[in-house]
């Protein structure tokens, strides 16, 4: 699973105020958690969790926006997703600051997020942000990975 924003870290009230507030989404079970099995064909092959290795790559990542190791997601530490049904953003708060946060990396970067719709695209490129996220939400389910709440990492 891969989202189609990123928010490297987000407040617990901004969650709040996400999922409390109209319109409400959903925060996904944790990703990644560490010795949680890749793939049920390989059992022995298991997610690091947040060790040295994740820590390095996602902090590779962030720093010098470069793309994942070998081109997959498998270092990346744990992580959870933030999503919303097709439609549910509409209207919502252009004011709430988290959006200025939203990240995608360029496009020769390989960081394996799910494809924007041309629209949001567009916008995107334009440095909408904002209006990337709802446009891509009109033509479908939205979700925003994360990996901090605040300065903690997730476990």
């Amino acid at each position: 699973m891969a989202g189609h924003f990123i928010l490297w870290s987000i407040s617990p009230s901004d969650i709040n105020n996400m999922l409390g507030n109209p319109p409400a989404g959903r925060i996904s079970p944790l990703q990644h958690i560490g010795g949680q099995v890749i793939n049920a064909n390989n059992p022995i092959v298991t997610y690091q969790g947040w060790n040295l290795v994740s820590r390095a790559e996602l902090a590779r990542i962030r720093n010098s926006f470069q793309g994942l190791t070998g081109g997959v997601r498998t270092l990346l530490p744990p992580h959870r997703y933030m999503e919303f049904d097709a439609n549910t953003l509409v209207g919502f708060d252009r004011t709430a600051y988290w959006i200025n946060d939203l990240y995608r990396p360029s496009p020769g970067l390989n960081f394996g997020l799910t494809a924007l719709c041309q629209n949001a695209a567009n916008f995107w490129n334009a440095g909408k942000k904002y209006d990337a996220l709802i446009a891509q939400n009109q033509i479908g389910s939205v979700s925003i990975e994360y990996y901090y709440i605040g300065v903690k990492e997730m476990f």
